[in-house]
């Protein structure tokens, strides 16, 4: 029996929902057209995926930040869902692939965090839960290049569900 990596599998249908145009790592027209309806700004985040790591977050500290205070209200909003797109058009090196956004979703109970090949990264919890999760975006303004978050680590009962991902916000500036 053939084994296929899950890092394969998400490249295969990450590139079978972009547009043939020869160039790889381009941004999804679906994601740039929500973006447009969605007035929000456009974020510098990456989001790096590999078989054999937990997804990873970047940004600089002023994006993550911005990240953070868009999440807050997100949270506090009465929207259920919110997609942030991030930059494909890069080497995802030493990673396998770059995912093409980050979803929030509201819904009861703990965070849990998945791939899904639609969208990229998509994280769901109450919106408690989702607060303290995305509270991990926030960095003090004197943080460096590497320094990191892991929001799954919190010791608080019925925070991350069973099979959640871990991942990983760190500072990346350029």
């Amino acid at each position: 029996m053939k084994t296929i990596s899950l890092a394969a599998v998400w490249t295969t249908l990450l590139w079978a929902t972009l547009p043939s145009s020869g160039v790889q790592h381009q941004a999804s027209p679906l994601l740039d057209a929500a973006h447009d309806n969605r007035k929000t700004p456009r974020t510098a985040m990456r989001i790096y995926f590999g078989e054999r790591s937990d997804p990873m977050i970047t940004g600089t500290v002023s994006e993550l930040n911005a990240l953070a205070s868009q999440f807050s209200e997100f949270a506090a909003s009465a929207q259920v869902e919110l997609r942030v797109p991030a930059v494909t058009a890069a080497s995802p090196a030493p990673y396998e692939a770059l995912l093409p956004s980050l979803r929030l979703l509201k819904r009861a109970g703990p965070i849990k965090v998945t791939l899904d090949p639609e969208v990229g990264l998509s994280v769901a919890g109450s919106p408690a839960n989702l607060t303290v999760w995305c509270s991990y975006f926030r960095f003090p303004s004197s943080a460096s290049d590497g320094d990191h978050h892991h929001p799954e680590s919190v010791q608080r009962q019925g925070y991350v569900a069973a099979g959640s991902l871990s991942s990983i916000i760190e500072v990346q500036e350029e």
